[in-house]
């Protein structure tokens, strides 16, 4: 195997690791959550990740400006959205149903560009959009075929679902934001 070729398969593979690791971590949420409640996991979860990473990052923390701040501010308030509404749904859904609907980000992210960067999305967008917005419907539904994927869709989509769906929403909307801020501040 040529040296290019073995690079793009070690890259796949590790992509394929880091999918099931992150596939993984809605079960182990889900358990978790028996235990503490949604607010305290994340409050955990990203203090125990701050206090690593505040080392690395204190240097640049010094000279921030009002327009820094404020950006971050945004960026901080979706990315912390997304992590609640996802954590509250676990609460109400199953692990499965949560990671599918949380990677449905990838049909909010062109949508957020259109209203944020006013950027029409390729065909490509469109066509995964759609793609994934009949996974969701056979997903959050019961056995049968598409009409009844369609006729209990109002019955078996409950609110983890949702809050769930809002998750991925503002995951989309935090990645157009991550775009815009990127371009204008130092990214540290």
């Amino acid at each position: 195997m040529n040296p290019a070729r073995l690079k793009e398969f070690r890259a796949e593979l590790i992509l394929l690791l880091l999918t099931v690791l992150w596939g993984g971590t809605f079960a182990l949420i889900k358990n978790a959550l028996v235990y503490i409640s949604p607010f305290s996991f994340v409050v955990v979860r990203f203090g125990i990740s701050s206090l690593i990473l505040l080392p690395f990052a204190w240097r640049h923390l010094k000279g921030l400006g009002k327009r820094e701040l404020n950006d971050g501010f945004w960026i901080g308030l979706w990315f912390f959205l997304g992590f609640i509404l996802q954590t509250i749904g676990l609460q109400y859904t199953t692990a499965s149903k949560s990671s599918f609907i949380t990677g449905t980000f990838v049909v909010f992210t062109p949508l957020a560009q259109i209203v944020i960067l006013r950027r029409i999305p390729s065909v490509v967008n469109l066509v995964g959009i759609a793609v994934v917005a009949v996974g969701i419907l056979f997903l959050s539904s019961g056995e049968g075929g598409f009409l009844d994927v369609i006729s209990e869709l109002g019955s078996t989509f409950n609110f983890g679902d949702l809050l769930t769906l809002l998750c991925a929403i503002s995951f989309g909307i935090y990645i157009v934001w991550i775009d815009v801020v990127s371009k204008r501040n130092n990214y540290l």
